[in-house]
């Protein structure tokens, strides 16, 4: 199988060592996925993306949670 490296592909996969691999708390799993994935280089772009999901996932979820958990707050009384 042949892969065509894209200059978006070497994009995604810098912004995703910089928010993922540096700045985000489960930096440690994202480099233990990185390296596993560099054993069979078919997995590399793979573990890439689902790292790219999960980061989307997990930021979008907690904006919803922070959402719904505003809207759940009991207005404040007027007098």
């Amino acid at each position: 199988m042949k892969f065509a490296l894209r200059y978006h592909d070497i994009v995604a996969f810098l912004k995703s060592i910089w928010h993922i691999g540096i700045l985000d708390k489960g930096r440690l799993h994202y480099w233990k996925l990185i390296l596993w994935s560099l054993c069979k280089p078919r997995r590399f772009p793979m573990a890439v993306r689902f790292s790219i999901y999960g980061f989307h996932f997990r930021r979008t979820f907690k904006e919803l949670r922070r959402k719904i958990q505003a809207l759940a707050e009991p207005a404040p009384l007027k007098n």
